[in-house]
């Protein structure tokens, strides 16, 4: 058992004794104790489960509009952002945006559930349309490599069919 002593300073209290604080160093304690570490755990971050780390989820409202018919209520969705962390870490945290090595991989906040909603707008001279609108529900953490953020032009797929034209030229 480790044994410190401090001195009350604070302006409500009272006497001004010497406190003493006792600490009993245990194994459980020494793990929930993240300080030591450097403020880093000691686990292994490849060992990091999806389950453990968490993602902004960022609340928006937005209405829906076609020219000049717009939704009578905000459609209320959630927007995910940033880079997943350890969930004790998310609140004031904004990182910053570049791959650490050719080949690493990161964990990102990505769309986990969309759900179909359907919006009804109302146009100026009375009448009313209805759209479906994609809403998003629910963020998750997924784990990407480099490649995955790179955009590149994928090659259409060609359609075989059984008739072939034959170009006719006319005289």
């Amino acid at each position: 058992m480790n044994v410190c002593q401090g001195v009350q300073n604070g302006a409500t209290e009272l006497s001004g004794g010497i406190v003493t604080f006792s600490h009993q160093g245990t194994q459980a304690n020494k793990s929930v104790n993240e300080a030591r570490g450097g403020g880093r755990r000691s686990e292994n971050t490849s060992a990091t489960e999806q389950s453990q780390l968490g993602c902004r989820e960022l609340r928006s409202s937005k209405y829906i509009s076609d020219g000049q018919c717009t939704s009578l209520k905000a459609v209320k969705e959630l927007v995910c952002a940033g880079k997943c962390l350890p969930a004790h870490l998310i609140p004031n945290w904004i990182g910053g945006g570049f791959w650490p090595r050719r080949d690493a991989s990161e964990w990102r906040c990505m769309n986990e559930h969309v759900r179909t909603q359907r919006v009804k707008l109302w146009c100026q001279d009375g009448s009313t349309r209805t759209y479906k609108v994609a809403v998003v529900t629910s963020c998750v953490c997924k784990r990407l490599k480099r490649q995955h953020n790179k955009s590149e032009l994928k090659p259409l797929p060609q359609k075989s069919s059984s008739k072939k034209r034959v170009l006719v030229e006319g005289h």
